[in-house]
């Protein structure tokens, strides 16, 4: 199961990366999810700091996720179909982006959130409380390695 996760990860992250489909995607990858925003980051940075800032926040998204629904749940999580929420949080994040985001800007962040709390509470966890407790404290974390990112670019430019 997390094999076959870890595979279609890297299926995304090779389909979706500008490198390989040979154009500029940059519209597409805009909050969704919001450590993967290429605006927070300057793209011009040296040794590539833009782009690991952005591909390296993918593969640690879904530990992070995992550990705060373990976290709030315990025992009452249902893991059976996490990996399927994930990848549903993903997608339905980078088309509700990638739709709402050039007319309603930041405020295209409330249906993410909503989208995040509905797959958790209809597959994942119990409650609407730990439903919302674990997305908000999931874009906190993308917030601090937004922010951690900032601050290691600064560092070394």
């Amino acid at each position: 199961m997390m094999r076959t996760g870890f595979f279609l990860l890297a299926f995304l992250l090779v389909g979706l990366s500008a490198e390989v489909a040979g154009a500029r995607w940059s519209s597409w990858l805009e909050r969704a999810p919001l450590n993967t925003d290429i605006r927070f980051v300057d793209p011009s940075l040296q040794w590539g700091l833009a782009r690991a800032c952005r591909w390296l926040a993918f593969p640690i998204n879904l530990p992070v996720l995992a550990g705060l629904v373990y976290a709030f749940e315990r025992e009452r999580a249902d893991f059976s179909y996490f990996i399927y929420v994930f990848f549903g949080i993903l997608v339905g994040s980078f088309l509700l982006s990638a739709v709402l985001s050039p007319f309603i800007g930041v405020f295209s962040m409330i249906p993410i959130i909503a989208l995040e709390t509905f797959l958790l509470l209809r597959f994942c966890v119990d409650t609407l409380k730990s439903a919302v407790t674990v997305v908000v404290f999931y874009h906190l974390f993308q917030i601090a390695y937004v922010l951690a990112y900032r601050a290691i670019a600064a560092k070394y430019s």
